[in-house]
């Protein structure tokens, strides 16, 4: 049995019961399949808005154009983090990134360049810092990054890693 929700499948369900159908020589038989349906559907509804409520959720905590965290999430992780460090005594990183003379490249390249490069510098700030902490998009051409554990000589080495990243991508004779 498919569970549906405003015509789109969301599960579905297959029922082995003993005994349904069989109660008084086969006379439920009708109301046992209404009683499934309604659980079906029921079940559809729960499921939807739990699938629903998960989109949510990822949609508040994160930026529409990069696809990285978002200002509202750093703040939260950064919180949760710094109380997380301070009890156990561990070491916590913070970077705030910022593209220089990113108004000129608009200028010159135009908005929607503009956004590609954003985006293309979010993604390489992801993959840099990969599971060893969070980066979000703090404003239209600034980035931070928190970094749970991580002294400042290894906050620096990841934040070097980032600027050859974005040096190589951007500014190597190849990509101009």
């Amino acid at each position: 049995m498919k569970l549906n929700e405003d015509g789109s499948t969301v599960a579905a369900m297959d029922c082995l019961v003993p005994g349904i159908g069989e109660i008084i020589g086969g006379s439920q038989r009708e109301d046992d399949l209404e009683l499934l349906r309604f659980f079906g559907a029921s079940t559809a509804v729960a499921m939807s808005n739990a699938l629903l409520y998960a989109k949510a959720q990822k949609n508040a905590c994160t930026d529409d154009m990069t696809g990285i965290h978002n200002r509202r999430y750093f703040y939260q992780y950064l919180r949760e983090q710094f109380e997380v460090c301070a009890q156990g005594s561990r070491p916590l990183s913070l970077m705030i990134l910022d593209l220089d003379r990113f108004k000129l490249y608009n200028e010159l390249y135009g908005f929607s360049e503009g956004d590609r490069a954003i985006c293309k510098t979010a993604e390489l700030i992801r993959r840099c810092v990969d599971r060893r902490g969070i980066a979000a998009r703090y404003s239209g051409e600034q980035f931070a990054v928190v970094l749970p554990g991580y002294d400042t000589p290894g906050a620096l080495e990841i934040a070097e890693t980032i600027r050859r990243k974005i040096e190589q991508e951007f500014f190597n004779e190849e990509s101009a």
